[in-house]
C-alpha cells in the first residue's frame, strides 16, 4: 500500500508506524507509482525505487529523487477508474478537472509545487489538451482546469482561449 498527498511530503514521519509500504515524497506521481508498481513483489532495497520513501522496520528509507514527465505525456484517467460521477455526485458538481501545467519558477514559501513537481514549469501542449477535451465534453457541463500559474505564459493563454471557443 502506498500513500500519496501533501501530508506525505510535509511530515513523512508521520507514516513510520504505519501500515504503508511507501510514502510518496517528489515527483511527478505517476512516475512514483509506476516505479512502486514495478517494483513491488521484488526484495528492493530502494535504489530501483523513486520518488519516494520506503517503510521499513520504523523507518523511513528514502530512494532516488523523482522524475518528471512532458506535459504531452500526462494522459486522462481512464473512464471508470476514478469515480468522477460518484464524487460528482457527492459535490453536487457536473465537473472534469484537467491539469494543464505542473511546476513554479517562483518557490513561494507556502507551496508545495516545487517539491511535488519541480521549478521548471511544463505544460499539456494544446493538441493533447484539445484530444481530452473532446473525450470529455459532452458528458461534464463544467471543465475545471488546473494550473499553478495558468497566465504565467501569455501566448499559451491566448492559444487555449481560442480553441476553448471553438471547441
Amino acid at each position: 500500500m502506498m500513500a500519496y498527498g501533501n501530508l506525505t511530503v510535509m511530515f513523512p514521519e508521520l507514516f513510520i508506524n504505519s501500515d504503508f509500504d511507501a510514502i510518496y515524497r517528489d515527483g511527478d506521481f505517476e512516475t512514483c507509482i509506476e516505479s512502486f508498481i514495478n517494483n513491488y513483489e521484488k526484495e528492493v532495497q530502494g535504489t530501483e525505487l523513486e520518488g519516494m520513501y520506503l517503510v521499513k522496520e520504523n523507518s523511513l528509507i528514502e530512494t532516488r529523487k523523482g522524475s518528471f514527465i512532458k506535459g504531452s505525456e500526462w494522459g486522462m484517467s481512464k473512464e471508470g477508474q476514478v469515480p468522477v460521477d460518484e464524487y460528482n455526485k457527492r459535490k453536487g458538481k457536473n465537473r472534469y478537472v484537467i491539469n494543464i501545467s505542473r511546476g513554479c519558477p517562483f518557490g513561494c514559501p507556502h507551496c508545495l509545487i516545487q517539491l511535488t513537481e519541480g521549478k521548471k514549469e511544463r505544460r499539456r501542449d494544446l493538441d493533447n489538451l484539445e484530444k481530452v477535451i473532446d473525450k470529455i465534453k459532452n458528458k461534464y457541463k463544467h471543465i475545471k482546469i488546473w494550473a499553478a500559474n495558468f497566465t504565467l505564459d501569455k501566448e499559451y493563454v491566448i492559444e487555449f482561449c481560442k480553441m476553448m471557443k471553438e471547441k
